[in-house]
C-alpha cells in the first residue's frame, strides 16, 4: 500500500483472499481498516497498518448488507434484515490492532416477526442508524424503534 499526495487516499497492492463464489457486498474503509463482508455471511478485517486480515466470520445467517465505522476502532455490520454486530479492537502490547469485544442484536423482537418481513425487507446502516426499509408490510410491528447501540429508522410502503 503506497499512501497518495493527498491527504487519507490510499492505493491498494494487497490483496484479501475471498473464497470462490462468494462476492463482497459489504466494504468499509477507515485510515487503520478495512471491513469486508460477503454473500455467504464471511466477515474479514484488514489491518493496513501491518498489512494483515483476520477472519471475524466464516458464516452468518445472511449475507452482510452493510459495514459502518462507528469510530477509528468499532466496526458495525448487519447480517442481512435480521441482526447487527459490532466489533470493537484496541492495541495489544505490542501495537497490532486485536479484537477486544463484540456485541450481537436482533433487529426485529422475534424470530417469528423477521420470518414474516424477511422477504420484502433490507437494512442499510450508517455511523449513528440502521435505516430498515419493509417495501410490502404496512406497519411497524416487530421492528425495534432502537437498538442499544444504534437508532432504528424504518421506511415502509415505498411505492415504485
Amino acid at each position: 500500500m503506497i499512501k497518495s499526495t493527498k491527504s487519507s487516499e490510499y492505493i491498494f497492492y494487497s490483496l484479501v483472499e475471498t473464497p470462490y463464489a462468494d462476492p463482497i457486498c459489504a466494504m468499509a474503509l477507515n485510515d487503520h481498516m478495512l471491513s469486508l463482508g460477503t454473500m455467504l455471511g464471511r466477515i474479514t478485517v484488514y489491518f493496513i497498518g501491518d498489512k494483515r486480515s483476520i477472519l471475524l466470520s466464516e458464516i452468518s445467517a445472511e449475507n452482510i448488507s452493510g459495514a459502518s465505522f462507528e469510530s477509528d476502532y468499532v466496526i458495525n455490520l448487519t447480517i442481512g434484515d435480521k441482526e447487527i454486530l459490532k466489533y470493537e479492537f484496541g492495541q495489544n502490547q505490542s501495537g497490532q490492532l486485536v479484537l477486544n469485544s463484540h456485541s450481537r442484536e436482533e433487529i426485529f423482537s422475534t424470530a417469528e416477526d423477521h420470518y414474516n418481513k424477511c422477504e420484502t425487507s433490507f437494512t442499510l446502516i450508517g455511523k449513528e442508524n440502521v435505516l430498515v426499509i419493509d417495501l410490502n408490510n404496512k406497519d411497524l410491528d416487530g421492528i425495534k424503534q432502537n437498538i442499544s447501540f444504534l437508532k432504528v429508522i424504518t421506511v415502509y410502503k415505498i411505492y415504485l
